[in-house]
C-alpha cells in the first residue's frame, strides 16, 4: 500500500481550472491526506483531500474514488453535509476540494472535554440526524458514522463528512454484504458479515451519542476479536456514576438494538422525547 501522498506548506498546485497554495496539514489516512488550501484567485480557503492516483488496473480503486466523487457531489447542497466544491487528476494525484471547517470534529470535542452533558450532545445529534437524513432520502448509505466524521463549521454546526466508504442503495429495503467502517462503530449485522441496510448507520449514529455522553466507547477492547463479539452480543451496561435521563437511555437502547428491522427511523428518532 502506498503512504499518503505528502505535499508542502507554501506549494502551489492546480486542481481544473483553479490554482490553490498548501496552508497547512489537516491530517491524514490510509489512503489519504487533507490539507488547508487557498485558492490564490480568490483567497478562499478550503479543504483538499489529496490521494495517489489509482493504476490503471485497480478497477476497485477507480470504482471507489468514482463513488465518493459522484455522492459528494450529489449531496453538494444538503444541509449538514460536506460542501463538495471540485474534483481533479493530474499524473499523480486525485485531489478532491470540499469546504474548510476548521472547528475540529466532535472526536477533538469529546477529547477536549471529556464527555459532553445530555443538551450539549442532543444539539449536535438532532444536526448529524439532518445530514443523515439527506443521505438517506438520496439512498446513500453513510457506513462510517463516528465522532472523527462529524465535523464543526464556524457556527459550531455538525457536518457529516467523509464519504469514502459511502455506497448508493436501489431502494429503502436493498441490503449489500462486506465488513465495512470503523470496528467501535460497527453495528452487529456489519460485523458478522451479514446483509445490512440504512438502519446500520443508525446503530453507528446510537454508538456516537452514547460515546459523547459518557466519554468512552462503549465496545472498546484491544482484541479485535472481542470488540466484534461484544459488538454482535450488545454486551454493554450504562454506567452508575454519570446521571443520565431515562429518556437518554431508552433512545440509545433502541438505536442499538440487536435486531435491525427494530431500530427507529430517523423521523422516529427525532420524535423520540429524548429530542
Amino acid at each position: 500500500m502506498n503512504t499518503p501522498p505528502t505535499l508542502n506548506v507554501g506549494q502551489s498546485i492546480r486542481v481544473g481550472n483553479s490554482g490553490y497554495q498548501i496552508i497547512k496539514e489537516l491530517g491524514y489516512g490510509a489512503f489519504g491526506r487533507c490539507y488547508m488550501v487557498k485558492n490564490i484567485s480568490t483567497e478562499y480557503c478550503y479543504a483538499c483531500k489529496v490521494m495517489h492516483l489509482p493504476s490503471p488496473t485497480s478497477r476497485v480503486l477507480w470504482k471507489n474514488l468514482d463513488n465518493e466523487v459522484f455522492i459528494l457531489n450529489l449531496l453538494r447542497n444538503c444541509s449538514n453535509i460536506s460542501k463538495f466544491i471540485s474534483y481533479h487528476t493530474d499524473d499523480k494525484y486525485t485531489y478532491i476540494i470540499l469546504g474548510l471547517y476548521e472547528n475540529n470534529s466532535l472526536k477533538e470535542v469529546i477529547g477536549e472535554q471529556g464527555r459532553l452533558s445530555e443538551d450539549q450532545a442532543r444539539v449536535y445529534l438532532l444536526q448529524t440526524l439532518s445530514g443523515l437524513f439527506n443521505c438517506h432520502k438520496n439512498k446513500v448509505l453513510h457506513r462510517d458514522i463516528k465522532p472523527g466524521n462529524v465535523l464543526l463549521n464556524h457556527k459550531m454546526e455538525a457536518i457529516l463528512s467523509d464519504f469514502g466508504l459511502a455506497i448508493i442503495l436501489n431502494s429503502e429495503n436493498q441490503q449489500v454484504k462486506g465488513r465495512c467502517g470503523t470496528r467501535y462503530y460497527m453495528a452487529p449485522e456489519v460485523a458478522s458479515g451479514n446483509s445490512y441496510g440504512f438502519s446500520a448507520d443508525i446503530w453507528s449514529l446510537g454508538v456516537m451519542l452514547l460515546t459523547l455522553v459518557v466519554g468512552y466507547l462503549p465496545f472498546c477492547n484491544s482484541n479485535d476479536k472481542n470488540i466484534y463479539q461484544k459488538v454482535k452480543t450488545n454486551k454493554f451496561k450504562f454506567p452508575h456514576n454519570i446521571k443520565l435521563s431515562e429518556e437518554f437511555k431508552d433512545i440509545v437502547s433502541k438505536m442499538l438494538n440487536l435486531n435491525p428491522e427494530e431500530r427507529p427511523t430517523i423521523a422516529q428518532i427525532q420524535d423520540h422525547p429524548f429530542f
